[in-house]
């Protein structure tokens, strides 16, 4: 008992391993794609529907994969009527016999039994619902435990692509950041030379009009930079000394 458990963990790690691996990929497949497409082959399921909630009444079939699903795609339903809003408003998976179901999507017809399990982490993702045509097998209520344990799959595949996005937009505004402080600095300097450019030509100039205008012209610039270290200074985070303590 003890050996099947950890063969079905190391099946799950490696699975896990496989699916964040092609989500990060170079290509220009999105994240849910990649899910979709890994889901048919774990479940061996014929179509893949990922629906999200847009607001507390509806949802949406965010993405498809698999045999009929491309006009399902955008398809927008109820939350709280329907059961995908349902298994993802009380966590619980659920096994629909398709050819019961009054959907207002007729392209669900086309499949057997449908398992539509939850995307559950830190919050609600979405559902996620397999299906196989009425030409093969149909999926079991067995089935279920196969179906779940790749949506926990899922779950941290898609948070983990959420922390690198994440990860991605913060490295861009730090490099963003740096090169405005660099353009900064510069545009001190300059300023600060044509400055003392100024004074200097205002000192040796023997005309009191113009020494006047130059001087005047040398505090206004000498203001302007006072204005941008200021505005530097209150933009930047602060250095913390990590020898103090609390």
């Amino acid at each position: 008992m003890f050996a099947s458990s950890r063969g079905e963990s190391q099946r799950w790690i490696a699975a896990l391993a496989d699916l964040i691996a092609d989500m990060f990929a170079e290509g220009e497949n999105r994240p849910s794609d990649v899910i979709l497409r890994h889901a048919l082959r774990y479940v061996d399921a014929d179509a893949a529907l990922l629906s999200m909630p847009l607001d507390g009444e509806r949802m949406e079939i965010r993405n498809a994969a698999g045999v009929g699903t491309d006009s399902l795609i955008g398809q927008v339903f109820d939350r709280q009527t329907s059961i995908a809003g349902r298994v993802l408003d009380s966590g619980h998976s659920a096994f629909v016999d398709m050819s019961r179901l009054k959907s207002p999507m007729s392209e669900v017809s086309g499949y057997g039994p449908m398992i539509i399990t939850p995307l559950l982490g830190m919050r609600a993702l979405g559902t996620l619902g397999v299906a196989r045509t009425h030409e093969r097998t149909p999926l079991h209520a067995d089935d279920l435990e196969r179906v779940v344990e790749f949506a926990s799959l899922a779950t941290v595949a898609m948070h983990v692509d959420e922390a690198r996005a994440v990860r991605e937009e913060q490295s861009i505004s730090a490099e963003h950041d740096r090169v405005a402080s660099q353009l900064l600095d510069s545009l001190i300097s300059r300023l600060f030379r044509v400055s003392m450019v100024l004074a200097a030509l205002a000192s040796s100039s023997g005309d009191h009009e113009q020494r006047d205008r130059l001087r005047e012209t040398a505090r206004e610039i000498d203001a302007i930079i006072a204005g941008i270290r200021t505005t530097i200074y209150a933009t930047r985070p602060t250095q913390r000394d990590d020898s103090l303590e609390l």
